[in-house]
């Protein structure tokens, strides 16, 4: 792709808009960028102040369009007089969000689908929530693998926000661009509550990209892993990630079925361990992880044990640099798995478990 056409979205995506898809641009806190990023070829990543309103022709923005269906209605601050098509698009106007203020941050641009008339004319305000929706959840299926690549799991203050999120409004924004009217419209309402992650966020060089994840049964099964990877290294609390990376990691070795521990854990050592013997360390580390009885008359020492049946945090349990040690080994437990599923994801899940079972024969099982 040449740099003319990098610098502006339309020209980028031109081919699918010139068959009927439409462009979306939202915004991504604590994502920062000095130059143009291409991701991919389906995501762009444009900095702060390099795009304006007039590149996409924005004609309706919630500041401006609130303003004008309250003077086309001859309301002062009354608003419930308003009915129709109006109602709905009112809802956006109300947060206030300026024709500018999408533009002073980093903004990830990509192709959506979308039925434009109903687009134009929602039968409800949560339609164009349902818009915002799933348009943040495509973005963040890039996002994902950004945070998985190069953001610091050990620091969360490194991971940007769900995209969408317009922090200065607190509501989740997005603008979307037709070209057959060449014109755009930015709406916006409550779909991500609040910030999740606060923090200085991530930088981002021109020369970043990632390997998207295919549409096989193994990529459907790693874009899950991947929302729930985010999900785990941004929870409240040090108690929560630990559970939500163990459940992660059972989902990993067997997205279809229950398994015991005792075959979980063999499955993923298979993916990390790099010969016998760190395959039986491995093994031997799920026992403090999960349950651990200690002699006859003693305490059970695993850690989601005394967690999910004795009620205790993961801080009464192990102390700070212990703690910090674990998790990245947690991390090790998930991220190396999750990466095998991309490079396979094109494959149904018997390409898995048989790069499994040859790692297996690797390792020297």
């Amino acid at each position: 792709m040449s740099l003319d056409s990098l610098c502006h979205p339309i020209n980028y995506f031109f081919d699918d808009l010139r068959t009927g898809s439409y462009l979306c641009l939202l915004p991504v806190d604590k994502l920062h960028c000095e130059q143009i990023v291409e991701l991919s070829d389906d995501f762009v990543v444009y900095p702060a102040g390099s795009l304006s309103a007039d590149d996409l022709n924005l004609v309706w923005w919630p500041s401006c369009g609130y303003q004008e269906i309250r003077d086309r209605n001859m309301m002062s601050k009354d608003l419930s007089s308003i009915s129709g098509d109006d109602l709905h698009w009112v809802k956006s106007g109300v947060t206030g969000i300026d024709r500018d203020e999408l533009f002073s941050g980093v903004l990830i641009a990509f192709i959506v689908e979308l039925d434009w008339e109903t687009f134009l004319l929602p039968p409800s305000h949560e339609s164009h929530l349902e818009c915002l929706q799933k348009a943040s959840a495509k973005a963040e299926q890039a996002m994902d693998l950004v945070r998985l690549n190069y953001c610091n799991p050990m620091v969360v203050q490194t991971f940007p926000n769900v995209s969408g999120f317009h922090k200065e409004s607190g509501f989740t924004a997005g603008l979307f661009y037709t070209l057959s009217d060449n014109e755009s419209y930015l709406i916006a309402g409550e779909v991500v509550p609040s910030a999740l992650v606060r923090g200085l966020g991530l930088e981002l060089d021109q020369f970043a990209c990632v390997e998207l994840v295919q549409g096989g049964q193994v990529g459907m099964i790693a874009r899950h892993a991947l929302r729930l990877y985010s999900g785990a290294l941004t929870a409240s609390t040090e108690t929560l990630k630990f559970i939500q990376l163990m459940n992660l990691i059972e989902y990993i070795a067997s997205p279809f079925e229950y398994r015991k521990m005792v075959e979980v854990k063999k499955r993923i050592a298979r993916h990390v361990a790099k010969d016998a013997d760190d395959y039986n360390d491995i093994l031997e580390d799920f026992k403090l992880l999960t349950s651990k009885p200690g002699s006859a008359a003693g305490p059970n020492n695993g850690l989601r044990h005394n967690i999910i049946h004795m009620g205790q945090n993961i801080e009464d349990l192990i102390g700070p640099e212990e703690r910090a040690k674990m998790f990245r080994r947690l991390i090790s437990y998930t991220a190396i798995p999750i990466n095998d599923m991309i490079r396979l994801s094109a494959e149904d899940w018997e390409a898995l478990e048989n790069y499994r079972a040859d790692r297996k024969n690797e390792i020297g099982l």
